[in-house]
């Protein structure tokens, strides 16, 4: 199967792409005597599973067996090992440009790459995939269980002083006669006739 053509800068030359998966080829393998060219994979299949009687050349439809099927010229392998790609892992934010001849050590060595384990930094040495990692409670680092108890405690202090201020609000008879004053003396305040001496 070949490489998806959205994976490359610029437009791509449509004698490179596939006719059969419509993608960058990928280990190319020409066919004789036509010279058309396919990926390895796509070409192997076609001929293995034919729809109706012996396998035929996807264009030209002339017949083609597995000894009819060789290796494309270098220069075309040359040629697509120097094509800037993009990484694989664009969509989670790497914008590095490399050759696809060296697509496999980028793979291996990108650091959005989010299957490639990263070392815990807080001591206990685990290397975990990024996303399990973010997750991941160190058992060695004594700060991070001191900040989880933290948490605990002031959402614990949270929770308590709300209570006791619902509470005194239901039930404190000095709360309601506040409210009654303070009700009072606002009704005196907004009344125009205090106001009309002044």
């Amino acid at each position: 199967m070949g490489f998806d053509v959205s994976r490359f800068y610029g437009k791509v030359h449509d004698d490179i792409i596939c006719p059969i998966c419509f993608g960058v080829l990928e280990n190319p393998y020409e066919v004789e005597p036509c010279g058309h060219i396919f990926c390895e994979k796509c070409i192997r299949r076609w001929i293995e599973t034919p729809m109706f009687g012996p396998s035929t050349c996807p264009i030209d439809r002339n017949e083609i067996s597995h000894n009819k099927v060789r290796p494309a010229p270098k220069f075309l392998y040359s040629y697509l090992k120097q094509m800037p790609t993009k990484c694989e892992f664009a969509s989670e934010g790497c914008i590095v440009s490399v050759k696809l001849e060296d697509m496999a050590k980028h793979r291996a060595l990108c650091p959005l790459n989010p299957s490639k384990p990263v070392q815990c930094h807080r001591g206990c040495g685990i290397r975990l995939p990024p996303k399990l990692l973010l997750h991941h409670k160190c058992t060695v680092d004594p700060c991070q269980e001191a900040m989880v108890w933290n948490e605990i405690i002031e959402d614990a202090k949270l929770a308590v002083r709300r209570r006791s201020y619902e509470r005194y609000q239901r039930r404190s008879p000095l709360s309601v006669a506040v409210k009654s004053i303070w009700n009072v003396v606002n009704n005196w305040l907004a009344d125009p006739r205090v106001h009309s001496n002044e």
